[in-house]
């Protein structure tokens, strides 16, 4: 049971993997609604995933549901968005990959962001 999906984030020194059990199905909105809130922070790698964090932890600030793994992903029924800072060194900045596509922060934003949703 559950509904369990992952978010890997590709900083500087590393990947780490934010784990929901029950989230797996709106990790898209929930990356969309944090790269919005945390537009501010966009070039700060340990800001920008705590904010992606929160998001995906909402209000429960229970021991179980959510976790947090370096270099793999602990349980997943979905397809992982990867969001990386690898190719700022190259020109690119900030990136999101999802289903075999690469999407600024701004357009993944656009796709994933409910209409209506506070911006």
């Amino acid at each position: 049971m559950g509904n369990r999906g992952n978010i890997k984030i590709e900083q500087s020194d590393g990947a780490l993997f934010l784990y929901t059990h029950w989230g797996g199905s709106d990790l898209c909105v929930t990356l969309a609604t944090a790269l919005d809130k945390g537009r501010s922070r966009w070039t700060d790698e340990s800001y920008l995933t705590r904010i992606i964090f929160n998001e995906l932890q909402g209000d429960d600030r229970g021991t179980t549901g959510f976790g947090i793994a370096v270099g793999h992903a602990p349980d997943n029924q979905h397809e992982i968005p990867t969001l990386s800072w690898l190719n700022a060194e190259h020109g690119m900045g900030l990136t999101v990959q999802y289903s075999d596509k690469e999407f600024t922060p701004d357009d993944f934003i656009s796709r994933y962001l409910p209409v209506g949703a506070v911006q």
